[in-house]
């Protein structure tokens, strides 16, 4: 697709936005039976999954939201009322989805003589910073099922991010990433909010540092978030996750945002993914180029 390519990473040849094309598969008799029985029952699936999970919907706003916020004045009653609902009702969600098993593996970015890289699983803790990568709302999913955490929303021309609730974040999948916040909003440096989470009983935050969704086949440059952190921060505490189906560079000299670069290099090795010079600023003009064709070829 020629008219995408000034979105095509130079250094890495990636065009991190479009989808993948799947490769080419032999057609034989057992695959065309096989499109033709999707054909035939895949919409009657469809129509019993979405209602399934509109009604798995309408039970997390029940038992989360509305039970949840009476129990608002027991802090720890209420996070543990609130975490085991979400794990429960959006691990179906998630399991009508497609995702009967979710495989995670837990790695340590920083290898040892004869160490395999493999570590004992650390417990996400309350105000624990969570930076991954962002490919669909599946993730969010995963990371609400998971961790029941508090989301933040970042923006390309401020270093402070919002706090969202899961639909907001869910919503924010595939929309053009905002320049900059509204005055009404409130919003908090990454460290002012996991001080906050901390001593509020939230639990751990997470942090979109790409701002935008990729196709899963690279990493978009982070948004200068972590500013406030300095590389001897004993008080740091971040979890790197990664969602990929498939390293990047490490930290540069003279970066304004240094935790931030190492950051990215560690979500990099971790998930094999490479760092491309694109940015949220790019997804939005992607999309917006992307919306103005669709409009033009409606209209003609």
């Amino acid at each position: 697709m020629e008219k995408y390519s000034r979105w095509r990473d130079a250094g890495t040849g990636i065009q991190p936005f479009l989808p993948p094309v799947p490769p080419r598969t032999d057609s034989s008799i057992l695959v065309t039976l096989s499109n033709v029985l999707h054909i035939v029952i895949g919409p009657i699936q469809a129509i019993i999954k979405i209602i399934l999970i509109s009604l798995l919907g309408l039970l997390y706003i029940l038992f989360v939201q509305v039970l949840g916020s009476l129990l608002t004045p027991i802090a720890p009653l209420k996070r543990m009322w609130t975490s085991l609902f979400s794990k429960v009702l959006l691990r179906l969600v998630l399991f009508l989805a497609g995702f009967f098993h979710i495989k995670t593996e837990t790695v340590s970015i920083r290898k040892s003589r004869g160490s395999t890289g493999r570590v004992e699983s650390n417990r996400v803790k309350k105000g624990d910073v969570i930076v991954t990568n962002w490919t669909s709302y599946i993730d969010v999913l995963y990371l609400a099922s998971k961790y029941n955490p508090v989301f933040t929303q970042v923006y390309i021309e401020s270093d402070k991010v919002k706090m969202i609730s899961l639909w907001e974040a869910i919503r924010l999948v595939g929309k053009i990433p905002e320049s900059k916040p509204n005055d009404q909003d409130q919003v908090y440096t990454v460290k002012e909010l996991s001080i906050k989470a901390k001593e509020s009983g939230w639990g751990p935050i997470v942090v979109f540092a790409e701002g935008a969704t990729t196709n899963g086949r690279a990493l978009l440059k982070f948004a200068h978030v972590f500013k406030d952190y300095s590389m001897d921060d004993k008080e740091a505490s971040f979890q790197i996750m990664a969602f990929n189906d498939s390293p990047c560079s490490g930290q540069q000299d003279g970066s304004e945002d240094p935790v931030g670069d190492s950051l990215i290099a560690a979500v990099g090795n971790i998930s094999k993914l490479r760092k491309t010079n694109l940015s949220m600023a790019d997804k939005r003009d992607f999309l917006s180029y992307y919306e103005s064709r669709n409009a033009h070829k409606k209209n003609k």
